[in-house]
């Protein structure tokens, strides 16, 4: 069995992953479950992601609170943090086998800066990116951290701190083109070498 169901259950869930990110030490946003804790951040200036659903994707459950008003009920809230670049890195085995990065899609009209997904008005490209070193090493390290096989884990790299931060890991992520390519390759070498 390649990423064992008991791993896979704290990766997708979004607090119990950013619980075992820390307890690991990988750069994440700051997070809490309290609202008392929100309101003191947005006291302070910052916006706030409210996650009410834990399991989700693409999105699913997000609200960006900037505004005492704007705070809701939810299991978890990270702190927001700016970014100009977003990635999704590819690691099977132990290796990384594809990097990719969310763009705006030529003539959208992007509808969220802050959750960037297809609906929002983005795509992925692999053409011409070079990630910093901390986006590569972060997502080996959550990989590594979480027991998994394989996963795509997004990560967003902040220019004005000169940081990387781990969002979340995707423990099955879409896959065409080039990407399930890549995981072909990958997994019919693994076969190969575990061949008994």
């Amino acid at each position: 069995i390649l990423n064992i169901p008991q791993y896979v259950r704290i990766a997708t869930n979004k607090l119990s992953f950013f619980r075992k990110m820390k307890e690991v030490g990988v750069s994440i946003p700051e997070f809490t479950d309290s609202t008392q804790v929100v309101e003191e951040w947005v006291r302070n200036g910052d916006e706030v992601v409210a996650r009410k659903v834990l399991n989700g994707h693409s999105g699913e459950g997000i609200v960006i609170i900037k505004v005492l008003e704007d705070i809701v009920d939810a299991p978890l809230y990270t702190k927001y943090i700016p970014k100009k670049e977003e990635y999704r890195v590819h690691i099977f085995n132990g290796q990384i086998i594809d990097v990719q990065r969310k763009i705006k899609k030529p003539d959208a009209v992007v509808t969220n800066w802050h959750v960037r997904n297809l609906d929002s008005g983005f795509i992925f490209a692999r053409n011409d990116i070079r990630p910093d070193t901390k986006v590569t090493d972060y997502a080996l390290k959550c990989i590594e951290a979480l027991s998994l096989d394989f996963g795509a884990v997004d990560v967003i790299f902040n220019q004005k701190r000169q940081e990387a931060y781990i969002l979340e890991v995707n423990t099955a992520p879409g896959l065409v083109g080039t990407t399930l390519e890549n995981y072909s390759n990958a997994l019919l070498g693994f076969i190969e070498e575990n061949k008994v």
